[in-house]
C-alpha cells in the first residue's frame, strides 16, 4: 500500500470508545475505510503499550492497513510497526 492510496488515518483514543471494546473499535473502522491506524494513547504504562501495539499490529496487518506509533520510537521498533 502507498501512502497516497490513504484517504483515511485512524488516530487511537480509548475513551473514544465509549465502553465498546478498544479492538473491535480498531476493526470496524478499518472495514469502514481506515487505511492507516496510528496508536497514540498518551497515559499507558510501557507494558500496556507494548500489548496494544502488539494487538494493533496483528488486526492491521490482517487488513493490509498500515500501522504507526506515535512518540514511541523504542515500541515502534519493537514491533516492526510500519511508522
Amino acid at each position: 500500500m502507498k501512502l497516497k492510496d490513504c484517504k483515511i488515518y485512524l488516530v487511537t483514543d480509548e475513551k473514544s470508545c465509549n465502553g465498546k471494546d478498544f479492538y473491535k473499535c480498531i476493526e470496524e473502522a478499518i472495514k469502514g475505510g481506515v487505511k492507516i491506524v496510528q496508536l497514540r494513547e498518551k497515559t499507558l504504562s510501557t507494558k500496556d503499550f507494548f500489548i496494544k501495539a502488539l494487538k494493533i499490529k496483528e488486526i492491521c496487518k490482517s487488513y493490509g492497513v498500515l500501522f504507526i506509533i506515535n512518540d514511541r520510537l523504542d515500541i515502534a521498533q519493537a514491533v516492526e510497526a510500519d511508522g
